[in-house]
């Protein structure tokens, strides 16, 4: 099992960058990774970041492709995690941060879905949802739900945000994969499972640590690494009534889910607390560990 946490990894990101904060002139309407995003890591991480990670820069992930490779996480899966980093203060490590632009380039980025390359938004024949640019096609009155042929209609709303696969919640599909891999929680994977480090990488490094980490809040404390993550929630019951926080094999009976899902009869807040709630694929991702037994 690998122990470094993927804070740890993205406060390492830009060590091998210069004493002034990283910025560019402005901030893209679109950025993307080929044009935007892949010059500014090659100037400031990939020196450490790339296929060969130097100066103690750990190898879970590479930002010098896209997609990810041989069990790392790509650009494209970092997204998220780069854009809460930099927006935090907590890239570089020596506290210079990155300039306002290029925060705003990453969160714009990241909100877009990561685009790879520059698109050109389409609506012919459409009369609401994606313009396959992040943009919008337009809006459906009240009753009615935007379908996946891009047409109003009574009935469900589908939703497939952040999956790449899998059920839209209406019957319908988020899309499907290739051959060779599995739809695992709304993402094509080679594996057919969730593992532990993925819900860390994206999930609980990100979203959680940051209050819930070594000293922790409320009395949960996940550490930093997926180990130490398993072993504070797996089987251990909360302050909320002694409720466990994660039941192996029944999300349903997990107090955690219920804290992000904001359920009825929670202790305190919906989790995160003071940030965005979890989107449904991550929090379909927590569920699908659960599920399947929460393992290593």
């Amino acid at each position: 099992m690998r122990r470094s946490s993927l804070l740890v990894a993205l406060v390492l990101v830009w060590a091998c960058g210069s004493d002034e904060p990283p910025d560019i002139g402005s901030v893209p309407e679109y950025p993307t990774y080929d044009e935007h995003i892949r010059p500014f890591l090659a100037d400031h991480c990939l020196l450490c970041h790339g296929d060969r990670p130097r100066q103690g820069a750990p190898s879970d992930f590479r930002l010098d492709v896209y997609e990810d490779v041989d069990g790392k996480l790509g650009a494209k899966s970092m997204a998220e995690a780069m854009a809460d980093m930099v927006e935090r203060g907590k890239m570089p490590p020596d506290g210079t941060g990155v300039g306002p632009n290029a925060r705003k380039m990453f969160r714009r980025w990241a909100d877009l879905g990561a685009p790879k390359s520059a698109c050109t938004p389409s609506c012919e024949g459409l009369e609401c949802g994606d313009d396959g640019c992040g943009g919008s096609c337009g809006t459906c009155e009240d009753g009615l739900f935007c379908r996946a042929d891009g047409r109003c209609r009574p009935g469900c709303q589908p939703d497939c945000s952040g999956k790449s696969c899998g059920d839209d919640g209406c019957g319908g599909s988020c899309g499907t994969c290739e051959d060779g891999l599995f739809c695992v929680a709304g993402q094509c994977s080679s594996e057919n499972r969730v593992s532990v480090s993925r819900v860390w990488n994206e999930v609980i490094s990100v979203h959680c640590i940051s209050c819930h980490g070594g000293a922790g809040e409320g009395g949960l404390a996940m550490g930093n690494s997926p180990t130490s993550f398993l072993e504070a929630v797996v089987e251990v019951v909360s302050s909320c009534g002694a409720r466990p926080y994660v039941v192996p094999g029944s999300a349903e009976e997990s107090y955690l889910v219920h804290k992000v899902e904001g359920r009825p009869g929670i202790c305190g807040d919906r989790m995160p607390d003071g940030r965005p709630p979890l989107t449904a694929a991550k929090i379909e991702l927590l569920r699908t560990w659960i599920d399947d037994g929460a393992r290593e």
